[in-house]
């Protein structure tokens, strides 16, 4: 609608001829409607500014047909025979096939239909006053529907009002006798609870005596593991340490012959590697005392 009323402002003052433009095939659902709406949108006074313009000549010609023969071997039931009854025969034909001439010649015929539906017409328009007067009456119309769909809407939403109203209400009573009844309920296990926890109180007690008494016992026992254990460690160690010195002491021995044995001849020398010998084997003997100490 707003382009065919841009389309009217552009051609002020007015239209001579509006062309409908199908096909020498099927008219179809889809035409008919666009037909429809200019009659429903525009006014009835279109239909005597309309010519219509069949595509498809070229078919024709290949079946030896003019379009003349076409239209008259249309049925008068068929669709594109109700539309040329509409708008009193003013048709004419385009192909795409064929010379320039013939083109040519489609283009005057269709100009000098418009120059007859002019005389015919005496020369009036289809003007923006038609299209206005059209527009007023549907704008009425359109009003009316509106009045009376916004009546049947507030009557909808006054009657779902009261609906909700009533529902809301009877749920409101409903929710109210379920809370009284789970308050009794709710007082009633609240008084066993209560019993309950009292008899639970005294077997609570005795079960914090017991505990402790138990924990008491634990912890003497762990006592006595950890005497036990460091009894252990004290005797390890000892047993490390004499047979660590009684090992370094034979190997001291060991050394000694040996080296006697090849060092007979200077004893000076023999004796300060004997000191040595014996430091190493003290250090040697400290460091794995202090080693097994950590472990233990």
């Amino acid at each position: 609608m707003k382009e065919i009323a841009q389309c009217y402002s552009q051609t002020a003052p007015g239209l001579h001829a509006i062309i409908f433009v199908t096909t020498t095939g099927r008219f179809t659902k889809e035409e008919k409607d666009t037909f429809d709406f200019f009659l429903t949108h525009l006014g009835k006074e279109v239909i005597d500014y309309m010519i219509v313009v069949f595509t498809g000549k070229d078919k024709l010609d290949h079946k030896k047909l003019t379009i003349k023969q076409f239209v008259s071997n249309l049925k008068d039931e068929s669709a594109l025979r109700w539309l040329l009854n509409r708008t009193e025969y003013r048709y004419t034909a385009f192909g795409y096939g064929g010379d320039r001439a013939d083109r040519e010649a489609e283009v005057i015929e269709l100009l000098e239909m418009i120059d007859n539906l002019v005389k015919e017409n005496e020369g009036s328009y289809y003007t923006n006053d038609m299209y206005k007067r059209n527009e007023k009456l549907l704008k009425e119309r359109w009003e009316e529907e509106k009045r009376k769909e916004t009546e049947k809407l507030e009557k909808e939403i006054q009657s779902a009002k009261k609906s909700a109203q009533n529902e809301f209400e009877e749920k409101q009573k409903e929710l109210e006798k379920d809370f009284e009844n789970q308050k009794i309920e709710h007082e009633n296990n609240m008084k066993k609870l209560n019993a309950k926890f009292n008899e639970q109180e005294s077997d609570i007690e005795k079960i914090k005596n017991k505990n402790k008494q138990d924990l008491e016992e634990m912890r003497r026992e762990i006592e006595q593991r950890e005497m036990a254990l460091t009894i252990r460690r004290i005797e390890a160690e000892r047993d490390i340490e004499i047979r660590l010195r009684e090992e370094a002491e034979r190997k001291v021995i060991d050394r000694k012959m040996t080296f006697r044995e090849d060092n007979r001849s200077d004893s000076g020398f023999f004796e300060q590697a004997l000191m040595a010998a014996g430091k190493a084997i003290g250090v040697v003997v400290d460091a794995v005392y202090n080693f097994f100490g950590r472990l233990f």
